[in-house]
């Protein structure tokens, strides 16, 4: 595994793919999200579960995810015409979801 693990950067949006968010500004370009996603890692939290997440996108489209409980899967990731991101893992399909900044500067 790489070791940006250790070094996560932090964005709200990303909670998008699993909650809708109020108090959002616009959404991210393709070209932005791409930018912000692409060989980095992300962590959030799984409102539906109540658990962090740490995900990590490579560059050609894979992303590996892992929760607080230790519990790890593997996937693939895009972006697509609209600019938003796409997320399909074995279980539960492809999900996309527009990624938005938070207010505070997140």
């Amino acid at each position: 595994m790489n070791t940006k693990w250790g070094f996560p950067i932090l964005f709200a949006g990303f909670i998008s793919i699993f909650s809708n968010l109020s108090n959002a500004a616009d959404p991210l370009s393709k070209e932005e999200l791409e930018k912000l996603l692409s060989d980095n890692t992300a962590e959030g939290q799984n409102v539906k579960w109540e658990k962090g997440m740490t995900w990590y996108f490579q560059t050609l489209g894979q992303v590996r995810k892992i929760d607080e409980h230790g519990n790890r899967g593997k996937g693939r990731w895009s972006i697509n015409e609209e600019g938003e991101l796409c997320v399909e893992f074995k279980r539960g399909g492809e999900r996309c979801r527009s990624v938005v900044p938070r207010t505070d500067g997140g």
